[in-house]
């Protein structure tokens, strides 16, 4: 008796060994395909990122034009305005000199 407990013991120990094999392998496919679905998921973030960094590109160089317009603007008219000005003071001189 002592040996066919023994065995038995054997033959549920190794039932339990396989069951565990069995869920380990289970959750090593799990866990594969969720690292899968995450780098999936990875890469089109990354890609969206991409899109939208490029947006931000494009924008900051709409916006460097506009500053470089209106940098061209301010010294179009800061030349106007000094040589409207040497222009007036050119012609007080004159009137107060002739």
């Amino acid at each position: 008796a002592k040996e066919k407990d023994i065995y038995e013991l054997k033959l549920k120990i190794e039932e339990v060994r396989a069951n565990l094999r069995l869920e380990i392998e289970k959750v090593r496919a799990d866990l594969i395909a969720e690292i899968e679905k995450n780098r999936t998921e990875i890469e089109k973030v990354r890609a969206d990122l991409r899109v939208d960094i490029e947006k931000v590109r494009a924008e900051i160089e709409k916006v460097r034009a506009e500053i470089e317009k209106v940098r061209a603007d301010l010294i179009k008219w800061s030349f106007l305005f000094w040589i409207t000005q040497i222009a007036i003071l050119a012609g007080i001189l004159y009137k107060l000199l002739f």
